[in-house]
């Protein structure tokens, strides 16, 4: 839990990141893209045992405002152990992952933390110079398909090279903000389980590891003591 929390901590402290989102399939805004920052994406997996089912999910469905994520899915289940279990999908604002997390690591025993940080800021500047020149090539096209004395042909064919450079524009654009807003908005899922799941008691560890071992060796000693007995009274007689 801490380790997780202080990984989504620093990563927000160095990335400084907007809270403004891009519309999807829109070119981004120049605030939301500075030359120079780092860009990195996070993805987390929590799974907690809690003791009372009810209120840690009535808590966990409040944990998250309105205002700073959305709760996409819910699934109520079952395990195999006929146990209650909650699954919970999160997209959380970046400023807001580590208040989330501190939220629901308290519910109970955290028994599975998977964390995961991806670099994206090549493929952020990358796609930013993509846009920058697909965008000046509209522009330049937008300008030839203005021009009087075309031809019939001649004017067919800027159409189409402007159609598709708008096509590939709006699809480049889209990526970026995208991946722009994947830096800013963080998925995690967690799932609650109630009680204790495939978790051993001290007293059931000390009997599968000390009694258990010992109680075969006693009873391997015992029958092999008869065996070694029975061989030598047949050589006596």
């Amino acid at each position: 839990m801490h380790r997780l929390i202080t990984t989504l901590g620093v990563l927000v402290a160095g990335l400084g990141l907007a809270q403004d989102q891009a519309p999807e399939g829109s070119e981004p805004s120049e605030a939301s893209y500075a030359p120079g920052k780092i860009y990195q994406t996070f993805s987390g997996r929590l799974v907690v045992t809690v003791d009372d089912f009810e209120k840690a999910s009535g808590e966990a469905r409040a944990a998250l405002p309105s205002d700073r994520g959305t709760l996409l899915n819910i699934e109520s289940r079952r395990t195999q152990d006929d146990l209650d279990e909650l699954y919970l999908e999160y997209v959380v604002r970046a400023d807001y992952a580590d208040e989330l997390l501190a939220r629901l690591t308290a519910l109970g025993e955290v028994i599975v933390e998977e964390t995961g940080l991806t670099d994206v800021t090549k493929r952020v500047g990358e796609l930013r110079e993509e846009v920058d020149r697909r965008t000046a090539r509209v522009g330049e096209l937008e300008k030839e398909a203005d021009q009087t004395g075309l031809t019939m042909d001649d004017r067919i064919a800027v159409q189409r090279d402007l159609s598709r450079e708008k096509s590939e524009l709006e699809r480049a654009s889209g990526t970026l903000a995208k991946l722009l807003d994947d830096t800013q908005m963080y998925p995690l899922e967690v799932t609650l389980v109630e009680g204790q799941v495939d978790r051993m008691t001290e007293v059931e560890q000390a009997l599968f590891t000390i009694v258990l071992p010992g109680l075969a060796l006693l009873i391997a000693a015992f029958f092999l003591g008869r065996l070694v007995g029975k061989r030598g009274g047949g050589k006596d007689a």
